[in-house]
């Protein structure tokens, strides 16, 4: 929720952002798991999960708004690494579809790399956002990628005897199922990347992959930074081949003989 001036006379650019949450106590925890269907008029779990991890973000939002101030301290080139990441993922149209990775999660992927302690404050900005990319480029976020809050890839075991091991290994169960990668809170129960396709977790990859290549290229005289950072890459530019269909029926039609052929 935005607010902004209306009074005559008034030139700001300042923009007051209001960042809605639900209560925790709003909704039973116990019956917010991804592999219940609390949809059931759809009798679709992997909507039921979009649903599910929509109420959960909005529920655990202010406690992880907490968690980032508190990991990023008084870090100044923490904070400038994480908004040379948004200007990344700005440039390249992520941050402008829900469907894409945020800036909220790369943020919380700069905390948890900091709680791992694979990265330091004593880095440069730019060296935290090389750090973030070579995670990225790496698969880090990618299909069937689990990364659990504060836990290193070693130290991914939840199986053991304890009742709430064997709830938070339901749990974690539950997400893998329906999201096509996990990304846990420090609550353990959001999954962060439950909106994301793995389509869009490859695109992300690409993109890392692509800037780190840019940034390696030590034999060009282009601008580097204004390629990473200032230029917006359109949707249309971002694939080798599209494909437009007018119309579905005409599709449908030709899809037999489309193919049959060799």
């Amino acid at each position: 929720l935005a607010i902004a001036p209306n009074e005559k006379g008034i030139r700001t650019r300042f923009t007051i952002r209001l960042l809605v949450s639900v209560a925790p106590a709003a909704f039973k925890i116990a019956k917010l798991s991804y592999s219940r269907n609390n949809l059931p008029s759809l009798d679709n779990l992997e909507h039921s999960a979009a649903y599910t991890s929509g109420i959960l973000e909005d529920m655990y939002h202010v406690d992880n708004v907490k968690v980032l101030h508190e990991a990023f301290g008084e870090s100044l080139t923490i904070r400038q690494g994480t908004l040379l990441l948004k200007a990344w993922n700005r440039a390249r149209g992520f941050s402008q579809r829900p469907t894409e990775i945020s800036n909220f999660q790369l943020s919380m992927l700069v905390a948890h790399l900091l709680v791992t302690r694979r990265l330091s404050r004593r880095l440069s900005a730019f060296q935290v956002f090389r750090v973030v990319m070579e995670f990225l480029q790496a698969g880090g976020f990618s299909t069937g990628s689990v990364t659990l809050w504060g836990r290193t890839e070693k130290n991914h075991d939840t199986t053991t005897s304890s009742s709430s091991s064997s709830s938070a290994s339901n749990l974690l169960e539950g997400m893998k199922s329906s999201s096509a990668a996990v990304f846990t809170d420090p609550s353990g129960r959001v999954n962060l990347l439950a909106r994301l396709s793995s389509e869009s977790l490859e695109a992300v990859r690409t993109e890392a992959a692509l800037t780190l290549l840019a940034l390696n290229d030590a034999n060009t005289t282009q601008d580097r930074f204004s390629e990473v950072f200032v230029e917006h890459s359109s949707f249309g530019v971002s694939f080798d081949a599209l494909i437009w269909i007018k119309s579905i029926k005409s599709l449908q039609t030709q899809l037999p003989s489309i193919t049959s052929a060799p």
